[in-house]
């Protein structure tokens, strides 16, 4: 069952970078460590850590996600498709409303899913601003490149758009 699982995870995560590479002109994720953020927190015997079960708990969450694997397959499958892979420092991301760009840690009250801007009062989920957060920069670092256009796979499944015709 753990097989099937994971050939499960993998087509997903095929299917979903494959989709994003052929279909947007660049592609923007957090640049994360997740071979850091994974770190065992097991500790030694003489000082053991605290919470190793938590942290055992969210290192498997992470990797069931498969967030190194998605942006392994997005570095080799944007190029091939004619789009761009754009690493944004995740530094602030979460704490910074996207409309006012203040940036302070108090707008994460605790540690729910709710973001709260203490400049403006504006409310919002979390992962929403976040992600708007990192668009906003890869967005910023796409404008500003010079862009040559990718040579495209022979035989390319790519989707043309429709010229003069109705659709």
């Amino acid at each position: 069952m753990r097989r099937r699982q994971a050939r499960r995870r993998g087509n997903f995560t095929h299917v979903l970078t494959t989709d994003l590479a052929k279909n947007h002109g660049f592609v923007a994720i957090e640049d994360l460590r997740v071979l850091s953020m994974t770190a065992s927190a097991t500790g030694t015997v003489e000082s053991p850590n605290r919470n190793v079960a938590a942290k055992a708990g969210l290192n498997r969450a992470i990797l069931d996600n498969a967030w190194g694997e998605r942006r392994r397959q997005l570095r080799y499958k944007c190029p091939t498709f004619g789009s761009e892979l754009i690493l944004v420092t995740p530094a602030g991301t979460s704490h910074t409303y996207s409309a006012c760009r203040t940036r302070d840690p108090r707008n994460r009250p605790g540690c729910g899913r709710v973001f709260a801007c203490v400049h403006c009062g504006y409310f919002d989920h979390a992962d929403h601003n976040a992600a708007t957060n990192i668009y906003a920069a890869g967005r910023a670092v796409y404008s500003t490149r010079s862009r040559q256009p990718a040579a495209r796979p022979s035989g390319s499944r790519m989707r043309e758009p429709l010229r003069g015709k109705a659709a």
